[in-house]
Parts: C-alpha cells; sequence; structure tokens
C-alpha cells in the first residue's frame, strides 16, 4: 500500500506539472487566436454574409421565375378548357331547337342557327360564334353578325397553315365532341403574332358546326393581374419587393401609382437612376447581378443594394429584386463588439482567476485524492442499496442495448427466475404512444428516464423505469370517450393512431406509397397573445374549417395539440402531395379574418412505404416533427419532405 501511495503521489506531481504547462499554453494561444486570427475570422464572415445576400436575392428573382413557368403552362389547358364551357352552351341549344324542327329545309336550319348564334353573341361579349358548314362553308360571321356563304377552306394564319381545314379535319377524325386548332395572327399594335386557340363541336344531328375562338395574350394578361395580387399580399409580408418591367416601363411595382410608368416619368430621381442602371445592364444581360444605389428598407439612407436581374422571354420582361449588404451589418458590429467585450472584460479577470483556482485545484487534489478511495467504496454500497430500496426498476445497458446491470426490482421483473442475455429493445416495445415493458408474468406500461454514464469503464445508459400502467388505463378509459377535438371538431391524436392502424398501413400492404405531415401554425402565437384566447379559438375553427373542406377518403386531417396538425394522405404521388400542402398553405394564408393578422403554417411532410425497416406510427411522427422543426427554421410557410 505504501508503494502505491508513492506512485500515486508521484503522478500527481507529473499531472500537476502537465496542468500547469497545460494553462500557460492554452492562455498564450487564445491570446495569440485573439490578435491575429480575429481578423480572418470577420473577413470570413463578412464573405459568408455577402454570398448569403447574393443567393437569397438570387433566389427570390429564381422562384418568381418558377412560378410564372407553373403558371404558362397551365395556361393551355385553362384557356381550352373556358372555351370549351363557353361553347357546350350554344352547341347544346342549337342541337335542341333543330331536334325539335319538324323536317326543316337546309334553308331554315341555317336560319335557325344563325338567329341562336346571333343571341348568343350579343349575349357573350367576350366571344365571338361563328357556324361552318363541314365543306369549309362559313354561314354565319360572329365578327360581323351576319348570315354569310363563304369558302374558308383557303384561310391560313401567319405560318401558311390551314387552320380551318385543320379544324374540320381533326373533328371529322376525332373520338371526342370537341377539337382545338391554334393560330397565329400578325398584330400592328404590338408588331408581333398573337395567338388563338380555336375550338369546335358538330351539332348533333347535322353537317354544321359551331366554333369559336380565345386569345392567348388576354388570357396571359388577366394571369398576370392575378399574380400581381398574388405579390402585393407576399412582399407586404417581405418588407422587401420585387419589380417587374417592360422597355422602361414598370409592370409590377410595390407602389401602385408606379405601374405602368416610364422610368422616365418617375418624380424620385434617385428610384429613377437605379431603375436605368438596371435597365442599363439588360440591354446587355438577360441575367445577372449589379449594385444600385438606393434609400434603405428601415430608413431613408442611401446604401449600395445588391441587385438580381433575369430576363423571361415567355411573357417578354425582366424580374429584379435588390437586397441591401447593412441589413447583416448589425451582425458584423455585433460579432466585432462581443469578441471585443469577451477579450477585454471576460478573458483577462478569467486567466487571473484561473490561476488562483488551479493553486487552489491543486492542493485539493492532493487532500482528496486521501480520501477517493474510500469514498468510492462507500458510495458504491449506497447506490447499490438505494438501488435495491426504490420502487423503480434501475437498469444499465451496453451501447448496443444488452443489460449489464438490474436492482432487485428489476431482476424480477425482466427475469423471474432465470438470468441471461437481455436487450432493452427486446423487452421495451411501443404501443398505441405508449412505452410497454415485457415482463415475465405480466406486461406494464412504463415511463422512463435515461442518462448517458460509465460503467466497469465503458460508456452505459442507465435507465430508471416508473411503472404508470395505473395511470395510462385511466387515461385510456377517458380517452375512449371521444376521438374527436372539442374545439375544432377533427379528430384528435387518438383518432390519428386507429387510423393509421385501420387504414394507412393496410393501405400500404400492396405496395402503395402513403404520406404522413405534421403542420405548425406560424404566427399563432402572436395573435393569441395580441388579440386573446377567444380570438385564437376563432383562429383555429376558421383553420379547421379550412382542413375539413379539403378532407375527403384520401386526405384525412387531425388536431394533435395547440396549433399542431397532422394529415394522413393516400392514392397520391409526391407531388400531388405537396400540392395539397401547398394548396391548404395558401387558403390559410389568404384567409380574411377580423384582425390583420396573417397566419400561415410550416409543415414536414414524410413517405410511408411496406419497405421501411421500420413501420411504427412513432417513428414517422419523429421523421415529420424533425422536418417540420427543420422548417419552420428555414422560414416560414416552409414545407419540407
Amino acid at each position: 500500500m505504501k508503494d502505491n501511495r508513492i506512485v500515486i503521489t508521484k503522478n500527481w506531481r507529473r499531472i500537476i506539472f502537465l496542468s500547469v504547462i497545460f494553462i500557460l499554453g492554452f492562455i498564450a494561444q487564445d491570446i495569440f487566436r485573439e490578435i491575429l486570427i480575429f481578423n480572418n475570422e470577420l473577413e470570413d464572415l463578412t464573405v459568408s454574409l455577402d454570398n448569403q445576400i447574393r443567393e437569397e436575392t438570387q433566389f427570390e428573382v429564381d422562384y418568381r421565375n418558377i412560378e410564372l413557368q407553373s403558371m404558362l403552362s397551365a395556361m393551355s389547358s385553362n384557356i381550352e378548357t373556358h372555351i370549351v364551357e363557353v361553347l357546350d352552351d350554344a352547341v347544346f341549344a342549337t342541337s335542341i331547337v333543330i331536334g325539335q324542327m319538324d323536317n326543316p329545309d337546309e334553308s331554315e336550319i341555317i336560319a335557325t342557327l344563325s338567329q341562336i348564334i346571333e343571341d348568343y353573341d350579343h349575349s357573350d361579349h367576350n366571344h365571338n360564334f361563328y357556324i361552318l358548314k363541314n365543306d369549309g362553308t362559313l354561314i354565319y360571321d360572329g365578327e360581323t353578325k351576319t348570315t354569310v356563304s363563304i369558302d374558308t377552306l383557303g384561310y391560313t394564319d401567319e405560318f401558311n397553315r390551314y387552320y380551318i381545314n385543320d379544324l374540320i379535319s381533326g373533328l371529322d377524325s376525332s373520338v371526342e365532341e370537341h377539337y382545338a386548332v391554334e393560330a397565329y395572327f400578325y398584330n400592328e399594335e404590338t408588331t408581333l403574332n398573337d395567338q388563338f386557340i380555336f375550338v369546335g363541336s358538330y351539332i348533333q344531328g347535322t353537317d354544321y358546326i359551331v366554333y369559336t375562338s380565345g386569345d392567348y395574350n388576354k388570357f396571359k394578361e388577366a394571369s398576370l393581374s392575378d399574380y400581381y395580387q398574388y405579390l402585393d399580399v407576399y412582399y407586404d409580408l417581405m418588407g422587401n419587393s420585387i419589380i417587374l418591367f417592360r422597355d422602361q416601363t414598370l409592370l409590377y411595382h410595390e407602389n401602385p401609382d408606379y405601374i405602368g410608368t416610364l422610368f422616365s416619368e418617375l418624380d424620385d430621381s434617385l428610384y429613377f437612376a437605379a431603375l436605368q442602371d438596371i435597365s442599363s445592364f439588360t440591354a446587355n444581360n438577360i441575367r445577372g447581378f449589379l449594385t444600385v444605389r438606393y434609400y434603405n428598407n428601415d430608413s431613408e439612407d442611401i446604401v449600395e443594394q445588391l441587385t438580381y436581374v433575369k430576363y423571361v422571354p415567355e411573357y417578354d420582361f425582366y424580374i429584379a429584386y435588390s437586397k441591401s449588404a447593412e441589413e447583416y451589418d448589425y451582425l458584423i458590429d455585433t460579432y466585432y463588439a462581443e469578441n471585443l467585450k469577451t477579450s477585454l472584460l471576460v478573458l483577462l479577470p478569467l486567466y487571473s482567476v484561473l490561476s488562483i483556482l488551479a493553486i487552489i485545484v491543486i492542493r485539493l487534489i492532493i487532500t482528496n485524492n486521501k480520501l477517493s478511495f474510500k469514498l468510492y467504496q462507500e458510495e458504491e454500497n449506497l447506490y447499490s442499496l438505494f438501488a435495491d430500496f426504490t420502487d423503480d426498476i434501475i437498469i444499465i445497458t451496453d451501447k448496443k442495448g444488452e443489460i449489464q446491470f438490474s436492482n432487485k426490482l428489476g431482476k424480477k421483473t425482466i427475469y423471474g427466475e432465470f438470468e441471461g442475455s437481455v436487450n432493452i429493445d427486446k423487452i421495451m416495445q411501443d404501443e398505441e404512444g405508449y412505452k410497454v415493458l415485457i415482463g415475465v408474468e405480466q406486461n406494464f406500461y412504463v415511463k422512463y428516464s435515461l442518462s448517458e454514464i460509465e460503467y466497469n469503464g465503458e460508456r452505459a445508459d442507465l435507465y430508471i423505469i416508473t411503472d404508470v400502467t395505473e395511470k395510462v388505463t385511466t387515461e385510456r378509459k377517458l380517452e375512449a370517450l371521444t376521438m374527436e377535438d372539442d374545439l375544432t371538431k377533427l379528430g384528435n391524436r387518438r383518432l390519428l393512431i386507429k387510423d393509421y392502424r385501420d387504414i394507412m398501413l393496410p393501405y400500404i400492404k400492396d405496395g402503395s406509397k402513403g404520406y404522413f405531415g405534421m403542420l405548425d401554425l406560424d404566427n399563432f402565437k402572436e395573435a393569441n397573445d395580441q388579440f386573446g384566447h377567444a380570438f385564437g379559438d376563432e383562429v383555429l375553427q376558421n383553420i379547421s374549417d379550412i382542413f375539413k373542406e379539403e378532407m375527403n377518403h384520401d386526405i384525412r386531417i387531425y388536431r394533435v395539440g395547440g396549433d399542431e396538425f397532422a394529415i394522413m394522405i393516400t392514392n397520391r404521388s409526391d407531388q400531388e402531395a405537396i400540392q395539397t400542402l401547398r394548396k391548404m398553405r395558401n387558403r390559410v394564408a389568404t384567409f380574411k379574418y377580423e384582425h390583420p393578422i396573417h397566419i400561415g403554417f410550416s409543415s414536414g411532410l414524410v413517405e410511408i412505404n411496406i419497405k421501411d425497416d421500420l413501420r411504427r406510427f412513432s417513428d414517422y411522427y419523429e421523421k415529420a416533427d424533425q422536418l417540420l422543426y427543420r422548417a419552420k427554421e428555414e422560414g416560414k410557410g416552409t414545407i419540407k419532405f
């Protein structure tokens, strides 16, 4: 024992000596870092913030371009659908009247059809209707509102396409009731070719065709008008704004007085100069970055703003978005001030205190070392005694989950009369939101705390397990009384778990994909705090009513607590599932409340697949919740899939 103490004493001397060297080295390198490395870190931070501004500015423009492309791609089907709906009424009316006529001759048919279509022409100022015989003879001209007899088979558009002949041929060969063709005609006002779509349909029981047309440019302008209103709502929340312009004319601006105005007509010389710089840049570039001088967003100070411009050929205009680097100046100032404060007010006093504490600690180490072995033995005996007398099960496992230690209650519950190798994952399972401990005689509902410790020189996990079987049984009796949320009348968490087990799991067994998502309202807490809980309840009810309108056999929505909701989706593709959430998000974001608030939601969506290793509800719930957390971090209204 005496020799061991000598060895321990020498070892502690070495430790003390090395500790002093370490502390001195630590202080020296820290001072070196503060003096020589701080400027590099500050420069790196500045570069990082500049790159972030570039990314944010370009993202804003690129995302608006994506929205415009999506709108354009949907326009073709939308205009044809609209024209078909308009045409169907006219065709139906003419078919009914002709069918009731008793052996009419051709002149009577032409006169009757012309009168009916003329009535439609007068009632619908947005469309002209035409009557055409299948041999190409125009019987009624909707533009002149007169009965005529003109051969139209030779009519061509700007690309020499026989669009009337193509319309008749398409109707004769198509199995559909309608047929559509496109044509381009020169517009002297715009010096461009206007694109039209012609849609025709046979009058039932005759050789006559009713057709009408639609102007793509008018539909495009109408769609842009709706899109501008969306931008007004979106950028009212953003603070910054975006501009759309063509030929030095503002097509969209946050200030409605500027819309349709030439740059040269603006009364603000600084803004005029900034727009002129942007316009000059677009003369040689279809996209890119430039720097302009303009007012700071939060003040009248003049600052340099990074601007990203991109040309949209489908609409023949440019999109420009600006962002000031000064928006992040406070981060650099804060970083500099905090570092200086830490160096002067914290580190120097800290080094002095560390030196004093080091001396005290060294003396305490020498004293306490003499008691360490004795105290360790006493504490080990005490802990073992405590573990055996507590009403909780205490288990220690290695990192693989194999049980290394259990108190008396744990041995009785888990092993009974036999002991062997047992893994905690095999005896601790999920069941409808609870943990179940599988014992040798019976199973118990439990809760537990988990801590990482060192046991026998290895990293291990300490479980303190409490039996809550009686509490869970009582809760289940109470929960069984209802599966509906009292406030919103949506399904509650219990119904969610039941539907997952009874609907979702059977659905995916044949290889189909399902989706589970978590939704959390944005800005709800502020609305609740500002206008009261009664208004908050009203907001939840309004939003739940929106959700109910979206619900059907394949979309189920539940309130799982507070302003959190859950959704299960079947019979949808990935894109359709995401589009469902986007539609719901847009409806929620555009709902008008009695108070000036902007409520939206963020969401995390996961796929449910039969090939997943684990298909427990808790696994998908946790994944969706983690995605929701990431969505909230990235920004309000975000959907993470």
